[in-house]
């Protein structure tokens, strides 16, 4: 059976914009079980519905291994706990933008990962709701886009399981984020400042992960508008990614329009981008199989 992410392509607009997402499935590998959030609680389910085990009060995010054994998933507090875990900044790259925002921080979340029954707390750091969470093809790596005060920006984490260590990506990102390697990862970066994303163009950025770097190149592959683009995800070599597809002059959007978006190619070989469908939705799932 197919399982829907979100009720409809208005709830992902509302995730957008800064709001909690209203459920979330993710299945394990082998199917055998799912971690499901309903509102601010999560739950390990069987293939019948019936609940395994609580796993508290989510902040979102799920992320299985590849043999299904160990779930990794995001538990949120909305006060901040004395004792946070350390956070390496050395691959936040200095942007020339303002400041998006003064407010202080919504929270904290501990990212824990659950094997034979047993949770092992990974990590706790100051932030705002997991909205998607993604573990590397090595299993080396967990990938994870967060809320942030301000409207409509994200922040990119990274944590290094090898090392037991949680780096910053971004504090200034769009939401769409995959792994297209062992440890290459990719996600929305915005090009220069503004008020407010829907104000920025960007470009889908892939980088190298390297334990103790002081810096990750970027690596540029298609212009977009953050803003336009909801998601990402890897074909083997190249990337699937939604879009509003926009192209000047044309025809402008009514502002009411729902997000109702294009499916692109970005194919490595040549850096070259095709549309695959029209009038999809901003989330899909790529088969196990490619």
């Amino acid at each position: 059976p197919l399982y829907k992410l979100f009720e409809d392509e208005s709830s992902f607009l509302t995730l957008l914009t800064g709001c909690s997402v209203p459920a979330q499935m993710v299945w394990s590998p082998d199917g055998s079980a799912a971690a499901y959030r309903v509102s601010d609680k999560a739950y390990l389910i069987d293939t019948t519905g019936k609940v395994v085990a609580p796993l508290g009060d989510s902040a979102g995010g799920f992320a299985w291994t590849a043999d299904s054994k160990t779930l990794y998933f995001a538990t949120a507090d909305e006060q901040i706990p004395a004792s946070l875990s350390p956070i390496s900044t050395s691959w936040l790259q200095p942007q020339d933008r303002m400041a998006p925002s003064t407010q202080p921080s919504k929270g904290s979340v501990q990212i824990s990962a659950r094997t034979d029954g047993r949770v092992t707390a990974l990590a706790t750091f100051a932030s705002g709701p997991v909205f998607y969470m993604v573990l590397s093809p090595d299993q080396k790596w967990l990938a994870m886009v967060c809320d942030t005060p301000a409207s409509d920006v994200f922040a990119v984490y990274v944590y290094s399981i090898a090392e037991k260590k949680l780096y910053e990506l971004s504090d200034f990102a769009g939401f769409g984020l995959c792994f297209t390697g062992a440890n290459r990862l990719a996600y929305i970066e915005p090009d220069k400042s503004a008020d407010k994303m829907e104000a920025l163009t960007g470009k889908i950025v892939e980088v190298t992960l390297a334990a103790g770097a002081a810096q990750l190149d970027r690596k540029p592959l298609v212009d977009v508008i953050p803003a336009e683009t909801p998601f990402i995800a890897p074909l083997g070599d190249n990337l699937l990614i939604t879009s509003l597809g926009r192209s000047f002059p044309g025809k402008p959007l009514a502002s009411n329009d729902p997000m109702i978006c294009k499916l692109f190619l970005w194919t490595r070989a040549n850096g070259g981008i095709v549309a695959m469908a029209d009038d999809v939705g901003p989330l899909f799932a790529v088969s196990p199989d490619g």
